[in-house]
C-alpha cells in the first residue's frame, strides 16, 4: 500500500521536471551572436579553412520551433551569398505546405549536385532539428556569406527566418613574399618593399629588424663613362665631382643623373636628379647664315619712288647663343633705320634706287659675335620669278613651278628658301628659314 504513492509521486516527478527542462534547454543553447534568431550554427561565427580542407557547417533550431513546425527539419535550408542550397532539390517545401518561391530576378536556385564535383554542396537532413551543409573542397574565396534559414511560410505567407549566418574564408598559409628589399636613405630611416602572394585569406605582416656589427667599407664613385673623378668623405658623407667636356662646348646645359650602390641590383637605382649649371656667358659661336638673294623687294606704299626691303638669315640654334638676351645686330650702309626684327628677318623702308651692304651679327649678354654675315641689295636687283605656283601631289609633297622674269639674260640659278607657316604669303614667316 506504500508503494502505490511513491510510484504517484516519482511519475509527477519526471513529467513536471521535463517541462521545466525543455524551456531551461533552449534557453541555455548557444545563440547566434549579432541577429535575432531561432537557431544557431555549429562551427559559430567566421571560418577560415586551408585550400582542400572540406566545409562542414551544422545548422540547429531550437525546441519550441521543432514542436511548432511538423518534419521542421525539411524547412531548413542554407544560402551561399545569393544561391540557394536546400535539401528538397531547389525547394523548400513539405506534403503539407505549399512549396516557397524565390525572387529568381536576383537568386540562382541551387538545382541538383554533381557528386563528381568536390566543390558542390551536399545537404543532409540529420534529425528532426538540423541540417548539415559539406562541401568537400570549397574554392578560395575572400568572403562568402553562408546563412541558415526556416521557413516558416504559413497559408500562402511566405516569411523565413534566420537562424544562424557564417563568413567563410577559404586560402592557404602565409607564403613566402617576393622582391623584398630594404633601402635605408639615411640613418634615421628603412624603407622596406615586397610583394605580397595571392591570398584569399586576410594575411598580416610584421616586419622585424636589427643591426649586424661591421666594419665601415669605403666605395670609390664610377670611373666610367665620365672623366677626372674625385670622391672625398666629409662628416660621413660620401661626394663625387667631375669634369664634362663637350665638343662643341655647349653652355647652361642640363644634366641629368642617376646614382646606386656598387653591390646593387638594377632596383637601387635612385630616381633622376636635374641639374641646372650655368656656365660664365660667352660671345655667340657664329652669325646667322645668309645667302646672297635671301631678300624681298616691294614697293613702298606711301612713296613709290622707294623700295621697302626684307632681308631674310636663319636663326643660330639655341646651343650658339651662350648667352640671356639673345637679340641679332642688323646694320645698313648707307645707314637705315630697321622697321621690324624678328627670329627670321629685318625690315627696311624707303630705300632709294642705290646700292646697300647689309651686316648681320649674333648678340648677346656679353657681346655680338666676331664675325658676321653679309648681304648686298644691288641698284638694280634682278626681277622675282613670274607665274609660281604651288601644286600639292600627296601628303606633305608639293610641285613648285614658275616662270623666269621678264629680263632673265644674267639669271644662272635659283635659290628656295622655306619655312613652316600657318599663313599664305603676303604674311611673313617668323619662324627659322
Amino acid at each position: 500500500m506504500k508503494l502505490a504513492p511513491k510510484l504517484f509521486l516519482l511519475l509527477f516527478s519526471i513529467v513536471g521536471g521535463s517541462s521545466k527542462e525543455k524551456n531551461s534547454t533552449s534557453k541555455h543553447l548557444p545563440k547566434c551572436v549579432g541577429l535575432p534568431s531561432c537557431g544557431y550554427t555549429v562551427p559559430e561565427g567566421d571560418i577560415s579553412l586551408n585550400y582542400g580542407e572540406p566545409l562542414q557547417i551544422t545548422c540547429y533550431i531550437y525546441d519550441e520551433y521543432v514542436e511548432k513546425y511538423t518534419n521542421a527539419s525539411s524547412r531548413l535550408y542554407f544560402t551561399r551569398n545569393k544561391t540557394i542550397f536546400d535539401p528538397n532539390n531547389g525547394t523548400v517545401s513539405s506534403s503539407h505546405l505549399p512549396p516557397i518561391t524565390y525572387d529568381r530576378s536576383f537568386i540562382t536556385p541551387y538545382d541538383k549536385v554533381d557528386l563528381n564535383d568536390e566543390t558542390a554542396p551536399r545537404i543532409e537532413i540529420l534529425d528532426e532539428r538540423s541540417i548539415q551543409l559539406t562541401i568537400p573542397k570549397p574554392e578560395k574565396t575572400v568572403k562568402d556569406f553562408f546563412a541558415c534559414l526556416l521557413n516558416t511560410t504559413v497559408y500562402q505567407t511566405e516569411h523565413q527566418m534566420t537562424a544562424c549566418t557564417n563568413v567563410v574564408a577559404v586560402g592557404v598559409p602565409p607564403q613566402e613574399v617576393k622582391d623584398f628589399a630594404c633601402v635605408s636613405e639615411n640613418y634615421e630611416k628603412l624603407k622596406c618593399t615586397w610583394t605580397a602572394p595571392e591570398n584569399y585569406v586576410m594575411t598580416q605582416y610584421r616586419l622585424e629588424y636589427n643591426f649586424k656589427s661591421t666594419k665601415g667599407t669605403q666605395h670609390h664613385c664610377p670611373t666610367y663613362p665620365i672623366t677626372d673623378i674625385t670622391s672625398e668623405t666629409v662628416g660621413g658623407n660620401l661626394s663625387c665631382s667631375w669634369t664634362v667636356n663637350t665638343t662643341p662646348q655647349y653652355r647652361q646645359s642640363k644634366q641629368l643623373f642617376k646614382i646606386k650602390p656598387l653591390e646593387g641590383d638594377e632596383k637601387m637605382w635612385s630616381d633622376f636628379a636635374f641639374e641646372t649649371k650655368r656656365t660664365l656667358s660667352d660671345l655667340p659661336n657664329s652669325p646667322p647664315l645668309v645667302n646672297q638673294g635671301s631678300f624681298q623687294i616691294e614697293v613702298n606704299a606711301m612713296n613709290s619712288l622707294t623700295r621697302d626691303v626684307y632681308v631674310y638669315f636663319q636663326s643660330v640654334e639655341d646651343y650658339e647663343k651662350n648667352g640671356e638676351n639673345f637679340t641679332y645686330e642688323v646694320i645698313a650702309t648707307p645707314p637705315l633705320e630697321i622697321k621690324e626684327l624678328t627670329k627670321s628677318y629685318a625690315k627696311f623702308e624707303g630705300l632709294s634706287e642705290r646700292k646697300y651692304i647689309i651686316r648681320i651679327w649674333s648678340k648677346n649678354e656679353v657681346g655680338r659675335s666676331i664675325n658676321h654675315s653679309e648681304i648686298i641689295i644691288p641698284e638694280h636687283p634682278l626681277g622675282e620669278p613670274e607665274q609660281f605656283f604651288k601644286i600639292e601631289r600627296s601628303f606633305n609633297t608639293y610641285e613648285l613651278q614658275w616662270e623666269p622674269p621678264s629680263h632673265h639674260g644674267l639669271i644662272t640659278n635659283y635659290t628656295l628658301f622655306w619655312c613652316v607657316n600657318d599663313r599664305e604669303r603676303p604674311y611673313q614667316c617668323k619662324v627659322s628659314l
